[in-house]
């Protein structure tokens, strides 16, 4: 037997903190940082209906968090959900929406230079450059098969991610994508 006077249990006076929030089941729980809640969603959400929470109010609420964190972590967060999580839909909904901010961000830079607005048409443009060289980095990582490719295309065309059609970029990401395929790795995987 262990030494009790090493290795017995400690007691606190301290007491745990209080819960702040209810989880779907209604039962008390700890709330999470936004990072957090995010990343927990992206490797256990599965944007269907489970027994306490439905498919909508999953994508609700990740469309909720994914608008209050950076782009870096969103692309980080694809890649991790996709290679470490093995999830499907949540990468693909989260490079799409990186696609989504890219349009947002080309549009408001567009604009900014139309008005005048010099600093912030410089501005946007280094967004735009962020999120592309984000999406440059992080699709080919996440859309490693033809399903994944699939499920990327139905989500943008859904229009759930801000946009509907494929502008340039989306088009060239997809381009890429196919040049670096074999026939064999296009059709068997």
């Amino acid at each position: 037997m262990a030494t009790k006077n090493l290795f017995g249990s400690k007691k606190t006076s301290a007491r745990s903190p209080a819960t702040n929030t209810k989880n779907e089941a209604g039962g008390t729980a700890y709330s999470l940082e936004v990072k957090e809640a995010l990343a927990q969603m992206a490797v256990t959400g599965c944007f269907q209906n489970t027994f306490y929470a439905s498919g909508a109010d999953q994508l609700s609420k990740v469309r909720d968090l994914v608008t209050r964190v950076d782009h870096d972590f969103v692309g980080k967060l694809a890649v991790y959900s996709r290679e470490k999580g093995f999830m499907k839909d949540m990468p693909s909904f989260l490079i799409g929406y990186l696609t989504g901010a890219l349009t947002k961000a080309a549009h408001a830079e567009d604009a900014a230079r139309k008005a005048g607005q010099s600093d912030t048409a410089t501005a946007k443009a280094a967004e735009v450059r962020e999120l592309s060289a984000i999406l440059w980095d992080v699709f080919p990582r996440v859309v490693d098969n033809g399903k994944m490719l699939r499920n990327f295309v139905q989500i943008i065309r859904s229009g759930e991610t801000g946009r509907k059609s494929f502008g340039t970029s989306p088009k060239k990401l997809i381009r890429a994508w196919f040049d670096t395929k074999t026939d064999d790795t296009l059709f068997f995987n």
